[in-house]
């Protein structure tokens, strides 16, 4: 399983493990670096 840790635009830690059958938690992690990405 591979795990990543992200902090959110409020500074708390966010650690998602992504596993075959999580497609949930997996679309989390990536709204999450899609706001990130956001400018401002």
């Amino acid at each position: 399983a591979i795990g990543l840790i992200k902090y959110n635009d409020k500074g708390q830690r966010l650690e998602y493990r992504n596993y075959a059958n999580h497609s949930v938690g997996f679309e989390v992690a990536v709204y999450t670096e899609s706001l990130l990405s956001l400018p401002g």
